[in-house]
Formats: structure tokens, C-alpha cells, sequence
């Protein structure tokens, strides 16, 4: 069984977003490290980082 679970990013200035797609535990820390800038070597996250802006930029550039 599968069940959704309420995770919630906030930064200042930060636009209401929900993400439609599904998103697993192992997505967190490469958004994390994404908002905060921090440099991580390609392949050192499982998971994937998610656009949680709900502007028209990407925040996991």
C-alpha cells in the first residue's frame, strides 16, 4: 500500500507550489542542497532534485 505524505519546503520569498509529480524520501537532500547552493558531485544523490518554486524558474539549477 502506498499513502501520500505532506513534506513542506519554505524559504523567504518563496511561492506556494505543489508538486504534482510523485516524490520519494531520497529527494529530499538533493532539493535541500539545491535551495542552499551547495555544490554535490553528479551521482552522489539517489534521488532527484524538485522544482519546488512555483515561479517560472527552475530552483534546481
Amino acid at each position: 500500500m502506498t499513502g501520500r505524505v505532506p513534506i513542506l519546503f519554505w524559504r523567504e520569498g518563496m511561492s506556494h507550489f505543489e508538486q504534482p509529480l510523485a516524490v520519494r524520501t531520497v529527494d529530499i537532500a538533493p532539493t535541500l542542497a539545491s535551495i542552499i547552493d551547495l555544490e554535490v558531485p553528479e551521482g552522489e544523490f539517489d534521488g532527484r532534485c524538485l522544482d519546488i518554486d512555483g515561479g517560472v524558474d527552475d530552483s534546481c539549477q
